[in-house]
């Protein structure tokens, strides 16, 4: 239980630096579905796959992005802690930042869009299907406002895979000026845990 509220602290902490970071995230593309598509792809092949395998540096490698500097890593964060590997992507339909946390095991995804962008359902339909191939059960540990944990306005889903501490994040920070940002995140169990 520990760990989910430090990660569940994480999250909320990386959508209080959103006002730092809005230059560097780009809106999306008119198509929307490609957006969340590429969005989705970048979640399940960088944080999903490569980052639960200790290749989240090679899947960066082999895509179109800017490695972030440390001054730029800290404004994206998610703690005060040591910070992670952090890249800027430029991709089809939408730019995104790919990140790890330093010290915490959490890999996230950021992209901005209109707040109608239709990415919730398609998240969840990836996160069933990864929690189906590792034999992990899916618990909602909370979904509902950003409000009530956050000055900022939005909507929060947090769900644990089970038997090992896995949890999957969907964030969608709501400011005044009509575009959306949106954060996944994935926090794998530790590496002895892992066994598909």
């Amino acid at each position: 239980m520990k760990r989910h509220m430090i990660v569940l602290a994480a999250a909320l902490a990386f959508t209080a630096m959103r006002g730092a970071r809005a230059e560097n995230v780009t809106p999306p593309s008119p198509d929307q579905s490609a957006h969340v598509a590429e969005f989705l792809d970048i979640y399940d092949k960088g944080c999903l796959q490569a980052y639960q395998h200790n290749d989240l540096t090679g899947f960066a490698a082999g895509l179109q992005c800017q490695r972030l500097t440390l001054r730029e890593l800290a404004r994206h964060s998610v703690t005060d802690k040591e910070p992670g590997k952090g890249w800027e992507i430029k991709g089809k339909s939408g730019t995104y930042i790919l990140m790890t946390d330093g010290e915490d095991p959490l890999c996230t995804v950021v992209t901005a869009g209109p707040a109608n962008m239709p990415a919730l359902e398609p998240y969840r339909a990836l996160v069933a299907s990864h929690a189906a191939q590792w034999n992990l059960a899916l618990t909602v540990w909370y979904r509902g406002s950003l409000a009530i944990v956050s000055r900022l306005p939005g909507y929060l889903e947090m769900q644990r895979g089970s038997p090992s501490f896995v949890t999957y994040s969907y964030i969608s920070v709501q400011p005044s000026d009509g575009r959306n940002e949106f954060q996944l995140t994935y926090s794998p169990p530790p590496i002895e845990q892992i066994s598909p």
